[in-house]
């Protein structure tokens, strides 16, 4: 047993001690073999908790290995996921999905897998017995999520990946056809690897490990490509300190730091299953960041006991992260060479952000122009030197009908009727170059004149904050303007320097509708009036 295998066991092992402490093992409790987590404090009534328990149960190497007490409870928790099965064969997902189809195929495909790990490794009639009860809820699942819906974009896979392994294990034929009403909308992957969601910090590693399950189980191999290009995309996602750009995301991940370590098990899967080059040594380097960061342990277990060769995989060597990428389909740049990262953004208010390993910035251009609040790039270019990024912002009037509209009812009017003034416009172009040390901004504005604008550069984890004119400490929710000089942001090890200021106005207050303010940043704001021309350098030192 390696020292990955070792992490992934103690992990595995401590999400059991969790679990039994928290479960309900009093038989004459109505929640009897539930699981009662301080969050999200409500009782667990789903089967994804007997995962970690099982697997220790059946692994040879663990302290829990068949220890009668934790095969008494799963048994109980498998009872208790059975009791509370709607009639309709769905569970609850009671943050907020009542009767899920999708949230019950979550669950499903953690029992599927705990199916073959314990028909696998059964030796005992009560071990059998656990085997038996296991397949009893996917056949009954299976017949719910077959009869129910979806909400998002990847719950069509996760309902034909559970619905894939329900069939092999239950021999329902009739849930082929289910499946294939789902496939023959086609996968939402596009040719850089990017499903729809644009979740790097979530949903991408689900999409993986459904199309993993569709290919093996259907035997369709062409689905592993979805994974694998999806897999190579997010090497370019990942930032100097193993955690995932989450800036572009649609979904509940967007802005949140989310380390690497889920999706360890995939680039494991990808190297071992499906011999993908440079897959190893990004695992290998995931799963060391994780141990030296002294984070929870990616829950994979079944992996390694599933597919054994896994262990044996050689996990070393180097990675190079470099890349210098646009994915025009997603609308961002992303830029990583020397231990720091470069994203830029379209439609998006915060337009650039810059990682290293310890320090971090991200820039928002604020505007007051009617309806404006930020600028947002409608379009991004490569350039010989760079990138560009263009911004147009439109202003107008309306004018009155001149006769009555048959209502004096504002909202009831017909507005794509009322006339209107001319519009009036603004254009800002920003160039972004890499030097050799960091990065040379240009800043462009055509248009209307007078619309104050003001930059706003937001810096995380710096210990101090030093200027011409100032030395403080780096303190988060707070802001300035800073009038001219260079701003430089420290750590014992980084320091990240922008300059010249500039300020013309202090006005840094948004209106109604503006992005709301980072708390976690220490804002500093450069302020101009449209028609401008600028000028900032970004120096990165390590």
């Amino acid at each position: 047993m390696n020292k990955n295998y070792e992490f992934i066991l103690a992990g595995a092992e401590k999400i059991t001690k969790s679990v039994l402490q928290n479960l309900i093992m009093d038989e004459n409790s109505p929640d009897y073999g539930g699981v009662d987590l301080p969050e999200p404090g409500i009782v667990h009534d789903k089967s994804s908790l007997i995962a970690e328990p099982l697997l220790c149960y059946f692994n040879q190497y663990s302290k829990y290995f068949r220890d009668a007490s934790v095969l008494k409870a799963v048994s109980a928790m498998l009872d208790f996921a059975l009791a509370r099965l709607h009639d309709d064969n769905t569970w609850n997902l009671y943050t907020c999905n009542m009767r899920s189809s999708p949230d019950t195929a979550f669950g499903t495909i953690i029992l599927a897998k705990m199916y073959k790990i314990s028909t696998g490794f059964a030796e005992t009639e009560q071990e059998r017995l656990i085997s038996g009860k296991i397949y009893n809820l996917i056949e009954r699942c299976s017949s719910g999520i077959s009869a129910g819906g979806f909400h998002t974009p990847n719950h069509r896979w996760v309902i034909s990946a559970a619905l894939a392994l329900s069939r092999n294990i239950t021999k329902n034929e009739t849930l082929l056809p289910v499946i294939e009403r789902y496939l023959v909308e086609g996968i939402d992957c596009n040719g850089d690897g990017e499903f729809a969601e644009r979740s790097a910090g979530g949903y991408n590693y689900i999409n993986q490990y459904a199309m993993f399950i569709l290919a093996e189980e259907l035997d369709r191999p062409e689905y592993n490509e979805y994974a694998l290009r999806n897999l190579r995309m997010m090497k370019a996602y990942f930032e100097p300190d193993m955690t995932v750009f989450t800036g572009n995301s649609t979904r509940q991940d967007y802005g949140t730091q989310v380390f690497a370590d889920k999706y360890y098990p995939m680039y494991l899967y990808g190297a071992s299953r499906l011999g993908e080059p440079g897959f190893a040594a990004i695992a290998g380097k995931i799963i060391g960041e994780c141990m030296s960061g002294n984070r929870n342990a990616p829950e994979c277990l079944d992996y390694l006991m599933l597919y054994p060769e896994i262990t044996e995989l050689d996990c070393s060597g180097d990675v190079d992260f470099t890349c210098d990428k646009y994915f025009s389909d997603s609308g961002i740049v992303r830029v990583i060479e020397d231990g720091m990262s470069l994203t830029l953004l379209r439609n998006n208010a915060d337009f650039l952000h810059i990682r290293m390993n310890e320090l971090s910035l991200f820039m928002r251009m604020n505007i007051s122009f009617f309806n404006e609040r930020h600028l947002m790039a409608n379009e991004i270019a490569k350039t010989d030197a760079g990138y560009i990024l263009k911004y147009k912002g439109y202003g107008k009037y309306y004018l009155p009908y001149g006769a009555y509209q048959g209502t004096s009812d504002w909202w009831r009017m017909d507005k794509s009727q009322r006339p209107a003034t001319k519009n009036m416009d603004i254009a800002i172009d920003i160039h972004i170059n890499r030097t050799e040390d960091g990065f040379d901004l240009s800043f462009e504005s055509t248009g209307c004149t007078g619309a104050p604008v003001r930059l706003e550069i937001n810096i995380a984890n710096a210990v101090r904050m030093e200027h011409d004119a100032f030395s403080m400490p780096w303190k988060p929710g707070i802001g300035m303007v800073v009038k001219n000089g260079s701003l430089c942001a420290r750590t014992g090890s980084e320091s990240i320097t922008v300059g010249p200021c500039f300020a013309t106005h202090n006005y840094i207050c948004g209106l109604f509708g503006s992005v709301p303010q980072s708390d976690g940043h220490m804002r500093f704001y450069l302020t101009d009036q449209t028609n401008f021309q600028r000028k900032l350098s970004i120096f990165c030192n390590k």
